[in-house]
């Protein structure tokens, strides 16, 4: 680029526009350096936020899932209670069939647990 400048042997507007084009690309380069470097620090800073909101994601949701079978067990209950009263076979049906929903939400839950430790093992190998 200063060669360029040294062969116009005047300060044209050539010269001025080749020396401002040098002048931009020096000053956007360093600035893209910084900027670099403080996107490396948010990229660090965004995945461990990243982790903290997913762990306590997870968290909950297993919490949400011990809730729900915990509702369901007791409605289970009563539905048999109610069942084992009356005998009627639709109280009965109604028992059994919670009976079944109960049973589902501890196999969802168990399939959140063992999906959990994949992720948390994946992690801890980065």
């Amino acid at each position: 680029m200063w060669q360029q400048i040294q062969a116009a042997s005047q300060w044209t507007p050539l010269a001025i526009g080749i020396l401002i084009t040098g002048v931009f690309a020096a000053v956007g380069s360093t600035v893209a350096t910084i900027l670099g470097a403080m996107n490396r620090t948010d990229i660090v800073s965004t995945k461990k936020t990243s982790e903290a909101v997913h762990t306590l994601t997870n968290s909950a949701m297993g919490e949400q899932l011990l809730s729900s079978i915990a509702d369901k067990q007791a409605l289970s209950v009563v539905l048999h209670s109610i069942a084992a009263k009356s005998g009627l076979p639709s109280d009965i049906e109604a028992a059994t069939a919670m009976d079944v929903r109960v049973k589902a939400a501890q196999e969802k839950y168990q399939i959140h647990l063992k999906n959990q430790a994949i992720v948390d093992a994946t992690q801890s190998r980065e």
